[in-house]
């Protein structure tokens, strides 16, 4: 392996942006998250887009999003702006990681959405949750054109990421600042993200999420460095680099000031990263990922075995058949309330806890009135 002159390697940053000491990186990761590897590649706007359609590309991999609408309660269609800045991509995380965990496209957004955020960690309430409901539901509107080429052939994914998303009307969601708690990714999206999921260190997530550059120079080390073949490196010059992260900014002076910041920030989180300064922009050694490939453990099927009542998660479909077995009757909160009370007092819980509340919800209200 070529040896880097250790005076042009980049150095760690002195800056706040870091929040977690380096020593904290390169341990084992027994939660990874992850993300889809395009998304790693060409990244979600990082600053308000004054339109409805944003693309961005990098070398083979493009991104097109165009704004949605979303459903007013009570009747009627909003137009919704693009998602931008650091809360859609924690999300994006979040769905990310879930779908590949479990294998199932429906993912929660109230209890595992909390659990997430305790992870990175957020704060689970006050202004950062209002910035996630709108960012979220700009994100469940949003419809989405990934493309990629392989050795033989081009791709093209047309979707949206989330096609179907449910809301419980609470008192400020009359007022249009309801987010989607359960929704469901679509099966395209669903398909090439189980083939090409980048696993990720939720402590760098951590460390790097009061930036939007930073994160996303992150993801695109973690999918880009390990895939380096060559011992004497990729050289990348800064117009390159400019194409792929610099749309937002004015100046090539403006962009390689913060993104020589971003990279120093997402270097601290990625310790194993071998990259070098050099005349006209970069040079990308190869280098170990930040989750290693034996620290990446998803189950062919299920996660671990449910132990308690609160790890369950319904999925959506199975509270519309409550409702049919259980006509008038509040599934969600009164009848699900009992059902989980009930499951604690038995000597295990289901092994199939969906079609088992709808045999449960039919068996307690057979004859009952709704109550």
């Amino acid at each position: 392996m070529k040896q880097i002159d250790p005076t042009k390697l980049l150095t760690l940053p002195s800056a706040p942006l870091i929040e977690a000491a380096p020593d904290l990186f390169g341990t084992d990761v027994e939660r990874p998250e992850f993300m889809h590897a395009v998304l790693c590649q060409v990244g979600l706007p990082r600053s308000k887009v004054e339109g409805r359609v944003f693309e961005r590309s990098s070398g083979s991999a493009q991104m097109r999003l165009e704004a949605g609408s979303v459903a007013r309660p009570g009747g009627g269609w909003q137009e919704v702006g693009l998602p931008y800045g650091t809360k859609p991509r924690l999300v994006m995380f979040h769905i990310c990681s879930e779908v590949v965990r479990t294998k199932c496209p429906d993912v929660d957004l109230g209890g595992s959405m909390r659990q997430f955020m305790d992870r990175i960690g957020l704060t689970f309430g006050g202004p950062e949750v209002k910035r996630f409901k709108e960012q979220s539901r700009m994100l469940a509107a949003m419809r989405m054109s990934l493309s990629y080429e392989t050795p033989d052939k081009l791709i093209q994914i047309n979707t949206q990421p989330i096609d179907r998303f449910e809301a419980w009307l609470h008192q400020d969601a009359r007022q249009g600042q309801f987010w989607p708690d359960e929704l469901r990714v679509s099966e395209p999206f669903m398909r090439t993200l189980l083939e090409h999921a980048v696993p990720l260190d939720p402590t760098a997530i951590h460390a790097l999420q009061g930036s939007a550059l930073a994160l996303d120079v992150y993801t695109w080390m973690a999918h880009r460095l390990c895939r380096i073949r060559k011992d004497g490196g990729v050289p990348l010059y800064w117009f390159q680099l400019r194409a792929q992260f610099g749309q937002e900014y004015r100046s090539d002076k403006d962009f390689k000031r913060e993104f020589k910041k971003a990279l120093r920030a997402a270097l601290a989180a990625y310790p194993s990263a071998r990259i070098e300064d050099v005349k006209g922009g970069l040079r990308l050694y190869p280098s170990p990922p930040p989750v290693q490939k034996k620290q990446v453990v998803v189950p062919l099927q299920a996660s671990k075995p449910i132990e308690r009542a609160d790890q369950i998660r319904l999925k959506p479909e199975t509270y519309e058949a409550a409702k049919i077995a259980a006509p008038g009757w509040d599934v969600r909160g009164y009848l699900e309330g009992l059902w989980r009370d009930w499951i604690t007092t038995k000597a295990g819980m289901p092994r199939d806890p969906d079609k088992a509340f709808v045999a449960w919800c039919r068996k307690f209200t057979k004859g009952k009135r709704p109550g």
